[in-house]
């Protein structure tokens, strides 16, 4: 439906410009950027996001949809940065943790295929998240 969609897109643009910021200080020059990504960007947008989800069990609602699935790819490179990064936030601990208990999300993340690319967000070019040590 169409409130469906607007939420959803109004999800996907925030996830948009956080993934944005990410791109930007991975493929910069990333030991100056890391530290206000980390204390300022990242913060700002998981704060909006917290917000927005509230107590719903997805971001549109009782419906899983795209901006689900775009949030938890972003979600899960902000705890690789910093395995804390979510303690501030737990509707979203909520939603990792019910987007991680779907059952082909649950067996792709204990399968080789994911075991084989963890890590790797960009590509050999990044400075961070090329899944090169």
């Amino acid at each position: 439906d169409e409130r469906t969609e607007a939420l959803a897109d109004m999800v996907s643009e925030v996830v948009a410009e956080m993934r944005t910021h990410i791109t930007r200080a991975a493929y910069g020059n990333w030991e100056e950027m890391k530290e206000s990504l980390l204390s300022q960007s990242l913060p700002s947008y998981l704060k909006q996001l917290e917000d927005f989800l509230g107590e719903k069990t997805w971001f549109a609602g009782d419906q899983l949809t795209y901006a689900d699935f775009m949030a938890y790819e972003y979600l899960h490179v902000a705890r690789v940065m910093e395995s804390t990064i979510l303690e501030l936030y737990p509707n979203l601990r909520r939603l990792v943790a019910s987007f991680e208990e779907l059952e082909p999300i649950a067996a792709y993340l204990k399968s080789d295929d994911y075991l084989s690319v963890a890590n790797r967000f960009n590509n050999k070019m990044a400075r961070w998240g090329s899944g090169e040590p």
